[in-house]
């Protein structure tokens, strides 16, 4: 009985529609659908806006991420007019030859490829990552010998960019 007052719960709860389901309606989350052992109201209230807040932040940093990587895309291309002459070509020689039955291969659009993971190398989305190391590191720090160790467990943040555009990982890194 609890069980069909819940799905009929679900069924009433609608909001907004939701341009990722198929269907016009998506339930939405009350703080009814939190189990009420041992909780305040408080308590059910902090973790539906906690919830919320993270599903924003993850579906937000999604979009801007990949509008970044587009923008700075074109960007490039317009300021590579021979580049962006060559993309073009290889789309218009590939893409037409694929119809709804036919799966992508992203091998069949390698200079798209690689000037798409080249604009991300050289103009990174994310300003840094973190890390925790899994276990001890030894690290050459210079020419000279010298040596550092990162204990298990240490916590690090990586500056994607700063790793892009180091000439010891990449031949003509800034270019």
């Amino acid at each position: 009985d609890q069980q069909k007052q819940q799905q009929h719960h679900h069924q009433n709860n609608t909001s907004s529609s939701c341009p990722f389901s198929s269907s016009s309606t998506t339930t939405s989350f009350q703080e009814s659908d939190i189990p009420t052992t041992t909780m305040t109201k408080s308590d059910r209230t902090q973790i539906i806006n906690n919830v919320s807040h993270i599903l924003h932040t993850l579906l937000v940093a999604g979009y801007e991420t990949t509008a970044i990587s587009l923008s700075y895309t074109m960007y490039c291309l317009s300021k590579h007019p021979r580049c962006q002459d060559r993309a073009c070509e290889e789309a218009r020689r590939v893409l037409p030859t694929l119809d709804d039955n036919t799966k992508f291969d992203e091998d069949a659009l390698p200079y798209c490829k690689a000037v798409i993971m080249e604009t991300l190398r050289v103009h990174t989305p994310v300003i840094f990552t973190t890390r925790v190391s899994s276990k001890d590191l030894t690290l050459d720090t210079d020419d000279d010998g010298g040596m550092v160790t990162i204990p298990k467990d240490t916590r690090f943040v990586i500056h994607p960019t700063m790793v892009h555009l180091d000439e010891r990982n990449f031949d003509r890194a800034e270019e």
